[in-house]
């Protein structure tokens, strides 16, 4: 199978994920995203033992799924946390996790078009249903590490 679609996407993930100005402290970025990639790494094993969704090979870690968590997940947690409107009101903030989750949810089913996603026990709109908790639990999780970044800071300062 001709990879384009992915390497095409890796490229211009990270060229953004590179290039968006980044509001956050460096370590900000790097826990949340690890930790995102933990939660999809788990996630992805949870639907291969019920045979729900698969990418490529199945139970198997390959080439181009690690391409994808490198070069797409990585990148797009980058994008979304850098974007996200932080000193924004709840309604500017839930529409940009809404608005993120569609347009997850549209690339996903690209990738179920192009024939890289299968879904032997799982529904497009599954995902569509999942992304807003997903990205809604990334935020929270960012919201912890600042919260202990500033806690650890804090607790550092002579008195």
């Amino acid at each position: 199978m001709w990879y384009w679609y992915l390497i095409v996407s890796a490229v211009i993930f990270t060229w953004v994920a590179w290039k968006v100005p980044k509001p956050l402290p460096p370590l900000e970025y790097y826990a949340t995203v690890a930790t995102c990639l933990f939660i999809a790494e788990v996630a992805d094993r949870w639907t291969d033992r019920y045979s729900l969704y698969e990418f490529w090979v199945r139970k198997y870690i390959d080439l181009p799924t690690t391409f994808m968590i490198l070069f797409i997940y990585a990148p797009a947690a980058v994008i979304m946390i850098s974007w996200y409107p932080f000193n924004g009101s709840w309604k500017k903030k839930i529409t940009y996790i809404l608005v993120y989750s569609i347009f997850s949810s549209f690339y996903e089913w690209t990738y179920l078009k192009m024939g890289y996603l299968y879904y032997p026990h799982w529904k497009w709109w599954h995902s569509a249903i999942s992304y807003p908790f997903l990205y809604g639990f990334m935020f929270l999780h960012l919201k912890f590490v600042h919260w202990l970044r500033e806690t650890s800071r804090q607790a550092s300062k002579p008195n």
